[in-house]
């Protein structure tokens, strides 16, 4: 799958996206929601992974503005976040987050919300 990173973090960028590569997806990084946002225009992904607080454009709004894009299928969007509270989940879901993985990522959530992704996008 094309998958979108977003993360202010650039050691989080680089171990995300190693640990993706391996597993035999096409990645593009970005360092934050501005950056991704123009990435995401230039070319689509299959799912974005984003983390929840940057500067500028942060994961809500970014899910938010791919949401409000017409036409083509919508990417499968996964926060990752330290935040943990039921009124951040419920705003995430407002927003258009298919799925949530606490920070630090655990390997194992990683790889079964990705099956979770490769069934929706083979539904759509």
């Amino acid at each position: 799958m094309r998958i979108l990173i977003v993360d202010d973090s650039a050691t989080t960028r680089v171990a995300l996206a190693a640990l993706l590569k391996r597993r035999g997806h096409a990645v593009v990084a970005a360092g934050d929601g501005d950056e991704a946002w123009w990435a995401y225009e230039k070319q689509p992904a299959q799912v974005i992974i984003s983390d929840w607080a940057m500067p500028g454009l942060n994961g809500v709004e970014l899910c938010r503005r791919v949401r409000a894009t017409p036409g083509g299928p919508q990417p499968f969007f996964i926060m990752f976040t330290w935040l943990s509270g039921k009124q951040d989940y419920a705003d995430g879901k407002a927003a258009g987050v298919d799925d949530f993985i606490p920070k630090p990522i655990d390997e194992a959530h990683l790889d079964a919300s990705l099956r979770v992704a490769e069934r929706v996008i083979g539904l759509r």
